[in-house]
């Protein structure tokens, strides 16, 4: 089973977190892709909390390679939080981790995004 859901953060109105847990494969990836699709809107950053991701299949590296793409056309900061040893060891071998900034939770994500957060 695959569960997503997304929430605003109170503390970044420019960031969105959306969480997945469950399979990444190919009987969700068309309803997560219209789903993503609508959330990468330009000048946000958008964080995927993929931490709770137990399998993903070829069709799930498909989807997140196809954000990472949709996410530099649009101007979007698309970035990976908590990847688990088999999504992380997927991204890897199929030579994709390079397209994500990866940290190790969603607010470490968001707060790396907040050009407030950088200056000083």
């Amino acid at each position: 089973m695959f569960c997503v859901f997304s929430r605003e953060t109170s503390w970044d109105a420019a960031g969105r977190i959306v969480a997945f847990s469950g399979d990444l494969d190919y009987t969700v990836t068309s309803a997560v892709e219209v789903l993503l699709d609508k959330m990468l809107a330009p000048d946000r950053s958008v964080v995927l909390d993929v931490s709770g991701v137990e399998f993903a299949d070829s069709s799930g590296l498909r989807l997140l390679v196809w954000a990472a793409q949709e996410s530099q056309e649009r101007g979007v900061r698309l970035s990976l939080s908590a990847p688990g040893e088999l999504l992380a060891l997927l991204l890897s071998t199929s030579g994709v981790s390079e397209l994500f900034d990866t940290y190790s939770t969603a607010e470490a994500a968001l707060a790396a995004s907040d050009p407030c957060a950088r200056v000083g």
